[in-house]
């Protein structure tokens, strides 16, 4: 215990004299200087600074042109993760696919089947079902109602799709 609170002590002195040494007007470049040089040499995407919250209305992102020759709208894209709202009319599906991320959907409405590997099930409105990347997955809607899923691929994904 005590050397926990000995270390601990250490940090916050050493905190301390940091943050003394980065406001002495000096020309000399500073430990917290090194640090936000080399933080930005590893920036590989554009950093947002916002006022206020981003809302996005799915009706109104366009459609985006897939091979599934459905309604998929993209609604977040950044590095670490992309979402996609799907809306199947009765009788329609994704055709089977193989991607190279994680994919997860989660039923928003109505009832679909879903493929992952070699397993179909019917699953309904608030579940979720979770597709390893390089599994074979796809969606179909065999009922009678619209059905709406949402499509989360982390990290976003790079590589292709494979359409089977």
């Amino acid at each position: 215990m005590k050397t926990s609170i000995l270390n601990l002590k250490t940090l916050l002195i050493l905190g301390i004299v940091l943050i003394f040494a980065s406001c002495n007007n000096s020309n000399k470049p500073t430990y917290r200087d090194a640090m936000c040089a080399e933080a930005t040499d590893v920036v590989t995407e554009e950093v947002y600074v916002h006022d206020s919250m981003i809302i996005v209305k799915v009706s109104e992102t366009p459609v985006a042109e897939t091979p599934h020759m459905v309604d998929v709208r993209k609604i977040y894209d950044k590095s670490s993760a992309q979402v996609m709202i799907i809306k199947l009319e009765p009788g329609e599906s994704l055709k089977e696919h193989i991607t190279p991320v994680d994919v997860f959907f989660y039923i928003l409405e109505g009832r679909a089947d879903i493929l992952v590997g070699d397993e179909i099930k019917s699953v309904e409105a608030d579940c979720l079902v979770e597709s390893p990347k390089d599994i074979k997955h796809s969606i179909y809607n065999n009922s009678k109602d619209i059905v709406r899923v949402m499509v989360v691929k982390a990290p976003r994904q790079t590589g292709s799709t494979t359409v089977l």
